[in-house]
């Protein structure tokens, strides 16, 4: 497949993909890569990461870097900046944050709810900030905030997720408000 150019200019050179290591997100790695962007692939495990790496580099022709880090650390933003210095992100895609299993919120201890708040709430919260103001600057990019048909209302058994994903469509559609007018898109 012939390098989009138009889509590269738009969105390029480099998508950063937080959550890139199975599912969803090494789809998006998988077209994305066919688009021509070079690709920052993050997840906290590094072996399925550099695995998803190996087979782009090998049917691609573009750059793909991996970056194994916990994108609930506390230091995320200084973790985000190394992995990407002198890279120009032109895409983010933040999917990461699935539910994994259901219980009743007083069931589980609350640091499974702040941690959930962590990856879904302040992850996408640093990321955004960080490339999407530099995106405001070009005149050019995206964002894009993988959400789940549990945040448009309240739901038992993963109330916590459901809030977080609620939250990441709001932020969404404010940063769509603010960001259109300087050319950078925004979908939730």
């Amino acid at each position: 497949m012939p390098v989009d150019l138009s889509f590269v200019q738009q969105y390029g050179p480099y998508a950063l993909i937080a959550g890139a290591s199975e599912g969803i997100g090494a789809a998006f790695a998988r077209q994305l890569a066919t688009r021509g962007l070079g690709l920052v692939l993050v997840a906290r495990r590094p072996q399925p990461l550099d695995e998803l790496a190996d087979e782009l580099r090998s049917t691609t022709d573009v750059d793909v870097r991996t970056a194994a880090l916990d994108l609930t650390a506390p230091d995320v933003d200084e973790r985000l900046a190394a992995a990407t210095d002198g890279l120009d992100i032109g895409l983010l895609v933040y999917n990461a944050g699935a539910a994994h299993g259901a219980a009743d919120f007083y069931d589980e201890p609350v640091d499974v709810a702040l941690r959930m708040v962590g990856l879904n709430c302040v992850g996408p919260v640093v990321a955004c900030h960080r490339f999407g103001g530099a995106m405001r600057e070009r005149g050019r990019g995206g964002i894009v905030l993988v959400g789940s048909m549990a945040g448009t209302a309240g739901c038992g058994r993963v109330a916590t997720y459901a809030a977080t994903k609620a939250f990441d469509q709001v932020l969404a559609e404010g940063l769509w408000k603010e960001l259109a007018p300087h050319g950078v898109h925004v979908v939730a």
